[in-house]
């Protein structure tokens, strides 16, 4: 900011210098505008569907996943980014992932099993 710094005696203000650092986020990434979130949901969230609250910085939004969601799915707020000029925001983006179980019990198998005839 041009003279807006200290006054020597005798002479011109200088100029004042400002550094700011900004912390990692722990869940939310800017990319240029866009936010981006990563959202790790269980495999039966993907399959049956569910609503979900997550934060965002204008505060909590709640996001549906839809029943028998696909790999890959994303979902995008409109204007939840951040400000990318006059009047006009970035998008917030959750890439949704689908977290798979590391072990399965005797009687899980049979369900899936089950299921598998079905699908």
């Amino acid at each position: 900011m041009d003279a807006a710094g200290e006054t020597i005696t005798d002479g011109r203000p200088g100029n004042l210098i400002i550094t700011a650092i900004v912390d990692k986020h722990p869940t939310i990434r800017k990319e240029r505008s866009n936010l981006i979130m990563d959202l790790h949901i269980s495999l039966a969230d993907a399959l049956l569907g569910k609503k979900i609250e997550i934060e965002t910085l204008d505060g909590k939004e709640t996001v549906e996943i839809p029943e028998c969601m696909p790999v890959g799915y994303s979902i995008k707020l409109k204007g939840k980014g951040v400000t990318a000029g006059f009047m006009r925001n970035g998008d917030f983006i959750i890439h949704v992932h689908i977290d798979m179980p590391k072990k399965l019990s005797k009687d899980t198998k049979k369900v899936i099993q089950e299921l598998k005839k079905e699908l």
